[in-house]
């Protein structure tokens, strides 16, 4: 090299360095964004419309809707939210409640809620309790707590009772950006907005 080319290349590194702050901060940019955007990704998930496509573009994206799960509201009956109601367990001989070996039918039944449901003669708490892990055990949960008014919580009761009666009916509920949603995606939908 000659000392005249020297400068030059010096002179070029002291162009680039200014360019390379720049690129490096507009890189560092997406990843800020990306990290401070993540609930708002949670939030779309909550609604079956932003599950859907945030599920299909963003799995990762996980956030709380505020929703208890099946197994709270069959164990916190005196909790039900209006015009619900658990109805009661059977009493053991130690007077403590015993739900697992039957309800009694003083209780809101499915029929009472949805147009078709699988089990129309049992009661909401009976379900929780008989069909742990089935659609119906976690549809009942999101009834329960859209009833609630849980502040953080998407759906609302009769969005809960249409998503219900779509899959009853017609084997699957379209949301509002045209996807079907099969009872798997509902199920694991409503599971994903429990706390």
């Amino acid at each position: 090299m000659t000392d005249h080319q020297q400068p030059k290349s010096r002179q070029d590194k002291n162009i680039n360095k200014p360019r390379r702050r720049l690129l490096t901060g507009l890189s560092v940019s997406p990843i800020i964004m990306s990290l401070s955007s993540r609930p708002v990704l949670g939030a779309q998930n909550c609604a079956p419309s932003g599950f859907m496509s945030g599920n299909l573009s963003h799995p990762d994206a996980n956030g709380s809707c505020g929703g208890y799960s099946p197994g709270y509201w069959k164990t916190h009956q005196n909790s039900w939210p209006s015009p619900f109601s658990a109805g009661t367990c059977e009493t053991k001989n130690n007077g403590m409640p015993n739900c697992s070996a039957g309800v009694n039918s003083d209780g809101t039944k499915m029929s009472e809620v949805f147009s078709n449901p699988k089990y129309p003669d049992k009661t909401l708490l009976q379900v929780l309790w008989e069909h742990p892990g089935s659609l119906e055990f976690h549809v009942i949960a999101a009834l329960l707590n859209s009833a609630a008014n849980i502040g953080s919580y998407a759906l609302t009761t009769n969005e809960v009772k249409s998503i219900y009666n779509s899959i009853q009916q017609q084997g699957y509920y379209r949301t509002s950006n045209g996807i079907r949603m099969f009872a798997p995606d509902v199920r694991t939908f409503i599971e994903n907005t429990y706390h």
